[in-house]
């Protein structure tokens, strides 16, 4: 389940930045559409790997990113249909540069203090 490993990389970087006497309330990031991962895959992950740590209880929100190109021949950008479909609506070619739409970011993290320390 590749979505274990994404979640895991999230949940390590909000402990990065997590400040001294906060607890994490909520997450929220930005998956790219053409990552072809499952929301709901995620969010049990998620569970998994915060249930009994210190950052049981929060919510993980998760946002699909859409893919956006640019055709490479012609420098037409351009949202495609559907995200395996390339084709410049401008010249028909088939050279896309992406530019949105891969990847997983994490976007902003809620804290409120840590009553428990």
């Amino acid at each position: 389940m590749h979505e274990f490993s994404i979640v895991s990389s999230l949940a390590d970087s909000v402990r990065v930045h997590l400040p001294g006497g906060m607890r994490l309330t909520s997450a929220r990031a930005s998956v790219g559409a053409l990552e072809h991962l499952d929301f709901s895959l995620m969010q049990t992950a998620w569970q998994a790997v915060t249930d009994g740590s210190d950052l049981a209880g929060a919510e993980l929100q998760l946002e699909r990113e859409p893919v956006r190109v640019r055709c490479r021949s012609c420098r037409h950008a351009y949202v495609p249909p559907h995200p395996s479909w390339m084709v410049c609506p401008a010249c028909g070619s088939a050279r896309p540069e992406v530019l949105a739409g891969v990847g997983v970011t994490l976007l902003t993290c809620e804290l409120e203090p840590d009553e428990s320390s």
